[in-house]
């Protein structure tokens, strides 16, 4: 049996401070999608909480 099967996708991310490299598999398929995600700093918008 495959431990994947009751999912549609299993993902895998590595957060760095950089990058963030990404992992995809699906249960009917035996390979790996990789994918890389620059990283980018969250702009402050000036937005107050009351």
């Amino acid at each position: 049996m495959n431990p994947f099967s009751e999912y549609a996708a299993i993902i895998g991310i590595d957060w760095a401070d950089r990058k963030h490299d990404l992992c995809l598999k699906t249960p009917d398929d035996d390979s790996l999608e990789y994918s890389v995600l620059e990283h980018r700093a969250m702009l402050e918008t000036g937005v107050r909480s009351n």
